[in-house]
């Protein structure tokens, strides 16, 4: 009876040892919680996986990320269009593209032992879209006018819309805003998303504030208006702030941006997206004059 007790002891206790060794030396991989990236104002390094956990698992490991974003039957982004390496355990994401939709990646790590686990993340990138627009307004001190917001779309729906700075400005969370500033001030308009990622900032209106009472003298008699480039700022004269059109055409003449302004010079940093050289014309009374201009 004494050795049959044993056995039964043994029999029992041996498969429950094997059962916490098996438990104990399963590999365990938890890539981390589903992330968004911020592609906006302040972006920072996006790293796949920085929170990612292996359990019970001897080194080095045996890593491999993948991913398989499907457009068309020939349009295919692989985890290697993404990262700038898909064998490291937290690699760097160099590539973004505009695609508010969680994408999966799924990591695929081997022990020293041969031991193997999976562990998938989801991820998406919140980017903004811009329609330049920039309007430059004289006002005399005193008066108010009105400023409507221009359109940044993208980030991750849905959005909110502010006005920087605050200053001079009925309420500086609504689109569309009444101005009064005690001064000459630049609004610019920016978007929030619902994930917390802030767009560039969208130069809205330069607003130029004159005495009042100024006497609108008429302009000088020749057919110049003395156009200068000073960086990517273009001056030009009108001493007493008429209201001049402006329009910048690409070389072959196809027009690229077009405002009106109550000033005597612009920034094209704010009004052309892509470098090189273009053509300025501007107007002001029965003047018109053009300029060979450089976008650096």
């Amino acid at each position: 009876m004494k050795v049959a007790k044993n056995s039964i002891f043994i029999s029992i206790i041996f498969p429950c040892l094997l059962c916490a060794k098996f438990s104990f030396s399963q590999l365990i991989v938890n890539a981390g919680k589903d992330t968004t990236y911020c592609v906006g104002l302040w972006p920072g390094l996006m790293i796949l996986g920085a929170d990612l956990q292996i359990k019970n698992g001897v080194e080095p490991y045996t890593i491999r990320w993948e991913c398989e974003l499907k457009l068309t039957p020939t349009l295919v982004f692989t985890a290697s269009d993404f990262l700038n390496d898909t064998t490291l355990l937290s690699p760097l994401i160099t590539n973004n593209i505009s695609w508010p939709q969680w994408l999966k990646f799924i990591v695929h790590i081997t022990d020293s032992k041969n031991n193997y686990s999976k562990d998938s993340i989801n991820i998406r990138f919140s980017t903004f879209g811009y329609q330049t627009k920039h309007i430059v307004a004289g006002l005399e001190r005193g008066d108010s006018i009105r400023l409507k917001g221009i359109f940044i779309g993208g980030g991750i729906e849905p959005l909110k819309y502010y006005w920087q700075p605050g200053t001079g400005l009925s309420n500086f969370e609504n689109l569309t805003t009444w101005c009064k500033p005690d001064s000459s001030i630049q609004y610019f308009q920016i978007a929030v998303d619902s994930c917390g990622c802030v767009s560039e900032p969208n130069l809205a209106y330069d607003i130029r504030v004159v005495p009042t009472g100024v006497d609108q003298l008429s302009l000088k008699q020749d057919n110049t208006l003395n156009i200068q480039q000073k960086g990517t700022k273009i001056f030009f004269d009108n001493p007493f702030k008429k209201q001049a059109r402006i329009i910048l055409c690409s070389v072959d003449g196809k027009t690229q941006s077009h405002f009106e302004a109550v000033d005597d010079y612009f920034d094209i940093a704010h009004l052309l997206k892509t470098k090189g050289i273009y053509i300025v014309k501007i107007s002001v009374g029965k003047i018109t004059d053009s300029k060979k201009v450089l976008n650096y």
